[in-house]
């Protein structure tokens, strides 16, 4: 779990550097990232917000370049266990289309973020808007630094680096199998990466307080 964390906390500040937050020191990024724990216990993480205010008040990034941040992170994180479910998803036929769906549409988003023109028009129709229209410069924040974060390469960067750091909790998943009594396997080893990837999507999916009941009941 500790490996998990370091390799996520990697992703995090490689994300704070790449919208421009660049004064901030490798120490004050782990402070913030670490600060954003108690967070994940929100409905639907939706607390964690509050890491961008504190990114905007330590760094010159503003809070709609920075709430990018976060929900690429989140972001990133659901594609990596996705990949990582595919190790026993094909082995239960049931499982198929909710797998397929729910990566045909993070796939999408990803794609159509990347679309500018069509980004740029859907806000040039949301300025005429009174009350949006007065937000429409944090909103073209918002989605450049959006766009930026989910390019192909710092994409494929966080979703590798996830997959490899969430593949250190279905391990740990896997020690604790073994103290159960369950024989040392390769067989059991894909089945807990498996269990945990798919558990962990439920949980998120979920919106409960870090998921908290629904995770372990899948489990």
């Amino acid at each position: 779990t500790l490996f998990n964390y370091v390799l996520r906390f990697v992703k995090w500040h490689f994300y704070v550097r790449l919208v421009g937050a660049r004064e901030i020191t490798p120490a004050e990024s782990a402070r913030l990232f670490v600060a954003g724990f108690p967070l994940a216990v929100t409905p639907g993480k939706v607390g964690e917000a509050l890491k961008a205010l504190w990114l905007s008040e330590w760094s010159t990034v503003s809070f709609s370049r920075g709430l990018p941040v976060v929900l690429a992170e989140r972001f990133s994180d659901g594609l990596a266990v996705l990949a990582l479910s595919a190790l026993g998803v094909f082995a239960i036929p049931a499982l198929w289309p909710a797998f397929l769906i729910t990566l045909i549409l993070s796939l999408s988003i990803a794609v159509l973020s990347q679309i500018r023109p069509l980004a740029l028009a859907i806000m040039s129709l949301l300025e005429r808007v009174p009350l949006i229209g007065r937000q429409i410069h944090a909103l073209r924040d918002f989605y450049e630094s959006g766009r930026l974060l989910l390019g192909p390469r710092p994409l494929l960067f966080a979703v590798a680096l996830g997959t490899v750091s969430w593949l250190g909790e279905g391990v740990g998943f896997y020690l604790i199998l073994l103290g159960l009594g369950l024989p040392p396997s390769v067989s059991v080893l894909t089945d807990a990466v498996f269990v945990l990837a798919v558990s962990t999507l439920v949980g998120s999916a979920s919106t409960l307080p870090g998921g908290l009941g629904a995770a372990e009941a899948s489990i």
